[in-house]
This record gives structure tokens, sequence and C-alpha cells, in this order.
């Protein structure tokens, strides 16, 4: 059975925040809390899903949004280097300052 949601702004929310929590991105000694804040937003996901969508579509939908969590991943750090490659002195001094441009 195929079931067609609309991916609503909440959801992706969760997913980014899901995404920022990455374990294998941190430190050895924060690796524990980095993890159990992963869980917990996992953990949310897919209670925001049960309370928006049938148990059916839920159950179809929770492990289909965490398979884009690669992709996601994929758009960060394709952006992330595009910021390291931006030319500084043609951009305004508040904006450096926002996206930590400054070395």
């Amino acid at each position: 059975m195929f079931y067609c949601v609309q991916v609503d702004e909440t959801m992706l929310v969760l997913l980014l925040v899901i995404s920022l929590f990455s374990p294998d991105r941190a430190s050895d000694e924060g690796r524990a809390e980095v993890t159990r804040q992963q869980e917990h937003y996992t953990a949310l996901l897919q209670h925001y899903l049960a309370s928006q969508l049938t148990p059916a579509a839920a159950r179809i939908l929770f492990p289909r949004l965490l398979l884009k969590l690669t992709e996601i991943r994929s758009l960060s750090e394709e952006h992330s280097q595009v910021l390291l490659r931006v030319n500084t002195t043609s951009i305004q001094p508040l904006m450096i300052e926002v996206l930590s441009l400054e070395s």
C-alpha cells in the first residue's frame, strides 16, 4: 500500500535537529550525550508522526524520513564547503559575523 503524505515544517525541523546531533561528529567524551540527544529528537519525530497520521502511515513514513538523513547530511556538508570558498571581502561585516566566516 502506498501512502502519500505531505511532509510539514515540524517534520523537517526535527530531521534537521536529528542530523545535527550526529554521534560520529562528536568528540569521544561528548559522544554519549550527543547520542542521547539524537535519540530524544528521533523519539519526538516518531511521536509527532503518530499524532499527525494514521498508525499505518506513521509506521511507513518514520523509517523513510530517517533514510533522508543521509541526504540532509550530504547537503549540509556541501553547504559548508561552499561557505568555506566564499570570498569574504564582498560580504557585509554583519553577514560575516552571522555566518562565522572570519578566521
